[in-house]
């Protein structure tokens, strides 16, 4: 009898009329992960992050039937199903669109340990990658309005270092700002042999949340 698929829901956050920006950083590292995943040995699905149904998001749903090699120390032969996730909206006000399309894909009410977020970080040095669960949102609004659409800070996230500048009263301009070309590059995969650093890191990360083992 085939075993359920564990799932994992990773959201990109950032400002979509925006891609290219510090505060969006997390959703190009969202796609570069969707499309590093399905060149994995035992993967199906599409790398391609489509409209979803709502109108609220960019999705794409992929399974792997193969756990990491060398497996993490509660990997099963479980396979793992992901929904990676981009979603349509204004940072400030992105929870609902998120909560959205999530429904459907993880059982209610939601178990928030097996969401992940992507997000930049002023505090953080360009494309230095710190890993929390639960906590403060650290003054970050994408990470506030999930907080408040889920009702509950147990999720995981990844902060992205997009750095910060010199003045207090220039981040907004500074987020805002285009991102250098090492800082696209170390988000980049392209799946003919570059692979960027937080790539590389945040899927390390990853796999150890995801095929962690359900919690009670």
């Amino acid at each position: 009898m085939a075993l359920p698929p564990r799932l994992f829901v990773i959201v990109g956050l950032g400002n979509y009329p925006y891609p290219n920006t510090r505060h969006s950083i997390g959703q190009l590292l969202v796609a570069s992960l969707a499309t590093k995943a399905a060149t994995l040995p035992g993967a199906s699905g599409s790398p391609n992050l489509v409209l979803n149904a709502g109108k609220t998001a960019w999705t794409s749903q992929l399974t792997l039937e193969t756990p990491p090699t060398p497996p993490t120390p509660t990997a099963t032969d479980q396979p793992l199903r992901l929904l990676f996730v981009r979603p349509r909206a204004l940072m400030n006000i992105s929870g609902p669109a998120i909560q959205k399309a999530i429904t459907g894909f993880l059982p209610s009410p939601f178990s928030t340990y097996r969401i992940c977020t992507l997000q930049d970080d002023l505090d953080l040095a360009p494309s230095v990658l710190k890993i929390q669960r639960g906590g403060s949102p650290r003054g970050h609004n994408g990470v506030r309005s999930l907080e408040r659409t889920l009702g509950t800070r147990d999720f995981w996230r990844i902060r992205i270092g997009v750095g910060r500048p010199e003045k207090k009263g220039d981040v907004p301009q500074w987020v805002m700002g285009a991102l250098g070309r090492d800082e696209v590059r170390s988000v980049e995969f392209d799946g003919e042999g570059w692979e960027g650093a937080a790539v590389k890191k945040a899927w390390e990360e990853i796999e150890k949340m995801a095929w962690a083992q359900e919690e009670e």
